[in-house]
This record gives structure tokens, sequence and C-alpha cells, in this order.
């Protein structure tokens, strides 16, 4: 449970939160997202769960890659 933040995501297990991809978010087969999507590209593999909004936008990258920089920070 909670956000994640990176350049690239992978889900492999249960996943309940926002992800914040600079780069791609990929949800295996056996991956289980539930919550939104905030990445330049996104991969759903065969069998993958996944519900919730995705939003690939310029502004939503440059909204995932301004908090994934802040949190690189601290």
């Amino acid at each position: 449970k909670g956000h994640v933040f990176g350049s690239k995501i992978i889900v492999k297990g249960r996943m309940r939160g926002n992800l914040y991809a600079d780069d791609i978010v990929i949800v295996k087969s056996s991956g289980d997202v539930r919550g939104r999507i905030f990445a330049a590209k996104v991969s759903l593999e065969d069998g993958g769960l996944y519900k919730g909004r995705i939003n690939m936008e310029a502004k939503a990258r440059r909204v995932a890659e301004a908090r994934t920089r802040s949190l690189r920070k601290q």
C-alpha cells in the first residue's frame, strides 16, 4: 500500500496506491494494481490485473518527474 515513484516501475505482485513513473509502468502477468498510473508509457502483460485510471498526458508526466526528483533529493 502507498504510492510509488520512479523512472521505471515494474509490478509483479499486489499494489494498492498510485504509481508515478518518469518513463514506464509495467504490470507483469502476476501483477494486480489498484490505483492511478501517471506515466509516459504503460504496459500490461497478459494476465495482469489493473483497476484505476491511467494518465499519459504531458502534464501528468511532468508531475511524475517532479515528484520523483523531489523524493530523490530527500
